[in-house]
This record gives structure tokens, sequence and C-alpha cells, in this order.
């Protein structure tokens, strides 16, 4: 229903926000620990956005089934591009101290993980749809 796609896009919307703004809490103790070799990577959300369509017409050429939804910056996507990279399981270091560096910021009630992403057009990872344990 209506209701529960907006709910459901409330809820992946807000973890989004949720966790770029650990990111930048996590960038911040970076820079004040001194550490240097950490590699650029974000989450997909500045310029996103989470809309409703007021008026919802058939006759636009297209259907859409919901009137909410969320709009994120497009990545590059085409056959020259890698594909998405998954990084739970793998060694990449920053991807794996910001997992645990969330934790700790939380106070051990938010786990992100499924953290995967695509190299945006400045050719830094751009982690899209975590997920999280509480």
């Amino acid at each position: 229903s209506e209701d529960n796609v907006k709910s459901l896009l409330q809820t992946e919307y807000k973890l989004l926000c949720m966790v770029n703004c650990i990111k930048k809490h996590f960038d911040q103790w970076v820079q004040e620990c001194h550490v240097t070799k950490i590699p650029k990577f974000s989450f997909n959300f500045n310029q996103s956005i989470f809309g409703y369509l007021h008026n919802l017409r058939e006759s636009s050429g297209g259907h859409l089934p919901y009137k909410h939804f969320i709009v994120t910056p497009l990545l590059p996507c085409n056959k020259l591009n890698a594909g998405i990279q998954k990084f739970t399981g793998n060694n990449d270091i920053a991807i794996h101290a910001f997992t645990h560096f969330s934790l700790i910021y939380t106070k051990h009630t938010h786990l992100f993980c499924d953290l995967q992403g695509l190299y945006d057009h400045n050719r830094n990872m751009c982690l899209i749809d975590p997920q999280c344990h509480t």
C-alpha cells in the first residue's frame, strides 16, 4: 500500500541520513588521530531527496506504482566502470574501521553492515544502500 511504501522509504532515508552523519564524525575522528592513509569514501546521501508526487497521472506516458520515492545522485554504471563492490567480509581497512567506529559511536546500538558501493565520478568510493542491525 502507499502507506507501507512511505514508511519503508522514510526508514531507508533516515538510515541513509544517520550513516552519513556518523561518517562525518568518523572523518573528524580520523583527523584528530592524525591518520593519513584512510581512502576517501562517502555515502550516496548528499543531494539526495525523499519526494512525493502530488499529481500522479497515468496519462504521463509511464506508470509509477507509488507516489513516494527516494532520489540519489547517479553513479557511473556503464560497461567501462567497475560493478558494485561489497566490503562486508573483505579486507578493506577503511570500511571496516568505519563499521567498528559506528558501533562504538552509537554506544553499541547500531551496527552497519552490507556495505557496498561504486566509484563516483571523482574516483572516490560511494557506498549505497547500507543496512543496520540494532
